[in-house]
């Protein structure tokens, strides 16, 4: 089997759509957002609350002009350019695209050595715009510099609180070490305003998002306090009790296990662009002096906003 690479530029022409959808799309926090393809560029997208006093009683003739109870209004949304620029040396491709390793079983396909490639970068991506879509701190001095290209959850959130969208009471400064976590998961559902407490049965993804070291916390922390037995390690799916919350682990937030933000899923709106004109993939081979080198060159466009930011309860944020 040689290493053939012939084909690398049309397979890419054809099947770019694919590649960022499986990228930017594939990764857990996305595939819970409210996902909108197509943007462009800023872009403003409405919201729409009531309070749980919109009912008033209906006495005598007079208007009350005093409702308001109903609020409509718009968020921006900031997409980003992204690119994706890298280069691999040929000879250091080919061992790894000529051996037949099959799992036990498993009956040897030709697949082309672009779709190896492709499905390995894919991932990378994949990995990189999850953790970027919980921290990203676009413009910012992270040392990860991924995450510098748009904002992610943790920077939204800081700047919704910056701007006093985010209740004062809603925002905690607990601790999530094992001792501690379960009273400060406790606390960021008390802290919850009415009407977010009264729309958790009927609107069900509802979650405490926080890091992977603080959600074994939360593990450690329910197993000493109610034994092995009413824990079953083997639930896809974890909830503080009695609430209807589940607690999810995100990749960005790891390496701080100080940080939690209690919101619902489809509070976020994910804005990308996988399909667009301008969303090219390439994989082409050099000339010249580097005509053993590959080159891969793509761009996308992508930004995240939050939709409801007074519902929502951080920790340490």
């Amino acid at each position: 089997m040689g290493f053939d690479i012939s084909a690398f530029t049309a397979y890419t022409e054809e099947r770019a759509t694919e590649f960022y959808t499986k990228a930017l799309l594939g990764s857990k926090i996305a595939k819970q957002m409210t996902v909108i393809d197509g943007i462009k560029s800023a872009v403003k997208l409405p919201t729409e609350e009531f309070t749980i006093d919109i009912l008033q009683a209906d006495q005598d003739c007079t208007w009350n002009s005093g409702g308001n109870d109903v609020v409509l209004a718009q968020r921006t949304l900031n997409p980003v350019d992204i690119m994706i620029n890298e280069e691999f040396c040929v000879k250091k491709l080919e061992p790894y695209f000529t051996q037949k390793i099959l799992s036990p079983g498993g009956i040897y396909t030709n697949v082309p050595a672009e779709l190896k490639l492709f499905n390995l970068v894919g991932m990378s991506v994949a990995s990189v715009v999850e953790q970027a879509l919980a921290r990203g701190v676009a413009g910012g001095a992270d040392p990860i510099a991924s995450y510098n290209l748009f904002d992610g959850m943790i920077e939204t959130a800081v700047k919704d609180i910056a701007a006093l969208s985010i209740p004062v009471g809603q925002q905690l400064s607990l601790n999530l070490t094992q001792s501690d976590i379960i009273a400060t998961f406790r606390a960021m559902y008390d802290a919850m305003d009415l009407d977010s407490k009264m729309s958790i049965q009927t609107q069900k993804d509802w979650k405490i998002y926080c890091s992977p070291q603080a959600k074994a916390n939360y593990d450690r922390a329910y197993q000493a306090a109610n034994g092995a037995l009413p824990y079953n390690t083997s639930f896809d799916k974890n909830f503080l009790d009695n609430t209807g919350i589940e607690i999810v682990d995100l990749a960005g937030f790891a390496g701080d296990d100080t940080q939690a933000i209690l919101t619902r899923a489809g509070n976020y709106w994910l804005g990308v662009d996988v399909d667009g004109e301008e969303n090219d993939l390439s994989l082409e081979l050099g000339s010249g002096s580097e005509k053993k080198t590959l080159f891969l060159s793509g761009v996308f466009k992508m930004g995240i906003q939050t939709r409801f930011p007074g519902t929502m309860v951080t920790n340490n944020i």
